[in-house]
């Protein structure tokens, strides 16, 4: 199909800001946002389009979601980011495929992970690699009986090689869009880094774009958790704190006894009284039927 954005857009701009339209495509993210130009002219940029490839009917809702796009855009689209490659964020582009086909992209934003040309990030994937070949092996030396084994295989059908093999692929994905979008990355300054000064969204004033990450240093990729960027309360629980307070959650517990329980109740995100005890969830006379 050849692409076509003579169609006229049905998603309207705001005359300043943006208007953000949030996709249900199920076990997915997708987001649609709409500026106004300095010519009085929508731009769309399209962040993500996916549905996890084990989600029920998943396929189907991402075929609606990706006509509803290219009704809202007018087959045009500005710009489409993707922020990473699990099947949540990118099957919208394979099962939505004969509309995107019809769609005008003109840029297209990868992190500077997906460039080809780029030392760092090519040790970056051997080494992801031989870990998640690493995990697969050690979920099937578990069994699929084992309670360890079905717990790592569900956190595995993100990056399983079978699970993609079996579905067509994640990079297949962005070989189309790369295919797809007018402007080509062909240069390492043509993909994003988080160093760099934020830039500006072509043709719309007063917008600027930061890059938060990943970081372009293998070992701040490794450190996934700095107490100097933590609230005073997190810091303050060593590994020893964090395995208790795993177990209290997982127990239920409520009391705020020990000065440990007192960290672990520090932890919520929310106050105590907004909690619902696990063991009484299911009976809530509310809630219950969420549960």
């Amino acid at each position: 199909m050849t692409p076509n954005s003579t169609a006229e857009p049905t998603m309207a701009v705001p005359a300043s800001g943006v208007t953000v339209r949030l996709y249900d495509p199920g076990f997915g993210d997708c987001l649609l946002l709409a500026f106004r130009g300095e010519d009085g002219k929508a731009r769309y940029m399209l962040i993500d389009c996916g549905v996890h490839h084990s989600y029920a009917g998943g396929a189907d809702r991402a075929a609606l979601v990706a006509e509803d796009i290219a009704k809202a855009t007018g087959k045009h689209l500005h710009v489409v980011v993707v922020t990473h490659e699990h099947t949540d964020h990118l099957y919208g582009f394979k099962h939505g495929r004969a509309h995107f086909d019809g769609m005008v992209i003109d840029d297209l934003w990868l992190a500077w992970t997906e460039d080809p040309t780029n030392e760092t990030a090519q040790i970056l994937s051997v080494r992801y690699g031989i870990r998640i070949r690493a995990l697969a092996e050690a979920v099937r030396l578990l069994g699929s009986r084992d309670p360890m084994g079905e717990a790592l295989q569900r956190v595995l059908e993100f990056e399983s090689p079978e699970a993609m093999a079996a579905t067509g692929g994640k990079a297949e994905q962005l070989k189309y869009l790369r295919r797809q979008s007018t402007k080509k990355l062909e240069r390492p300054e043509d993909y994003r880094h988080p160093e760099k000064p934020p830039f500006l969204l072509e043709g719309v004033p007063g917008v600027k774009v930061y890059v938060l990450g990943p970081p372009e240093d293998v070992d701040w990729m490794k450190s996934l958790v700095r107490k100097s960027e933590l609230y005073p309360e997190l810091a303050a629980m060593d590994d020893a704190d964090s395995f208790a307070a795993a177990v209290l959650a997982a127990s239920g517990a409520e009391d705020v006894g020990t000065e440990a329980e007192a960290r672990f109740q520090r932890t919520r995100p929310f106050d105590e009284s907004l909690g619902i005890p696990e063991g009484s969830a299911r009976d809530h006379p509310e809630y219950g039927r969420f549960f």
